[in-house]
């Protein structure tokens, strides 16, 4: 459809704008119905995510404050009370939403979705998401490409295709740190799978490895290994590689179930 647009609708402010009160409600019901391994009661759960939010000061030009709404940027719990409270929120979007949309996606407060109707369906779009809390607002942007999390985005001959984004160079930890030698090798390997998942186009996956091996080099190592290194995985299928994800993550989750005994 010529007329499809991508739509990346953005919270405003996400932590200070969390209702702690429905979050908190919502892990108690998820808990009761869902009993944690570890013998934790309910109660129990609740009692700790209230001492974390009442209780969780932050120092700022030497003096400390504490968050008079919603929760602090920064602490282990804040990520989980925001994601349980936008996934309720999001479940309400996808069974109330008046316009067609092919697949919402969302992560943490930044949104991705792909509107047929185009612009004209976006005032529609918009109005009904600010209707789906009276704590949040939404920015928005729309297009035929644009940023979401570490992609690029771009709509293409009815297709969706995607290059590797950063809005600054990265760093990495270099050959000099005292790590295992194996680490050094796993960061070339997993900058490199990562990159040729990120990209559509061998085009594209060239000019970021050509990027990363520049921030590799920055961070200590030679530009050429660096390059080649990460050269090694433009020969992996993309798609046939997504495909199987599922099963190599579960692979993995299974090996880390198996009991390992040390006999000294």
């Amino acid at each position: 459809n010529d007329d499809s647009i991508l739509v990346f609708p953005d919270i405003v402010k996400m932590y200070p704008s969390t209702d702690v009160i429905e979050a908190v409600a919502k892990v108690e019901n998820n808990h009761t119905a869902n009993p944690n391994d570890y013998g934790f009661t309910t109660d129990c759960v609740v009692e700790a995510l209230r001492i974390c939010n009442e209780c969780n000061c932050i120092q700022f030009n030497g003096k400390y404050y504490l968050p008079c709404k919603g929760v602090a940027t920064g602490p282990a719990h804040a990520c989980e009370m925001t994601d349980i409270r936008i996934g309720s929120i999001t479940e309400k979007h996808l069974q109330t939403c008046p316009v067609e949309t092919i697949h919402f996606s969302i992560y943490r407060d930044d949104g991705l979705d792909v509107l047929p109707g185009g612009e004209a369906d976006l005032p529609a779009l918009v109005q009904h998401f600010s209707t789906l809390h009276t704590n949040l607002d939404w920015e928005f942007k729309s297009g035929k490409d644009g940023a979401y999390l570490d992609l690029w985005v771009m709509l293409k001959d009815g297709k969706i295709e995607t290059k590797i984004f950063t809005k600054s160079e990265p760093v990495y930890v270099g050959p000099s740190s005292c790590h295992d030698p194996k680490v050094f090798k796993s960061i070339f390997k997993g900058v490199g799978l990562r990159i040729r998942l990120n990209c559509s186009e061998d085009k594209d996956f060239d000019e970021a490895v050509e990027s990363y091996s520049k921030a590799l080099a920055i961070s200590g190592y030679n530009f050429q290994t660096a390059r080649s290194e990460l050269m090694k995985s433009k020969h992996i299928d993309r798609v046939e590689y997504l495909k199987t994800e599922k099963e190599r993550k579960q692979n993995v989750k299974n090996n880390k179930n198996k009991k390992v005994f040390w006999i000294s």
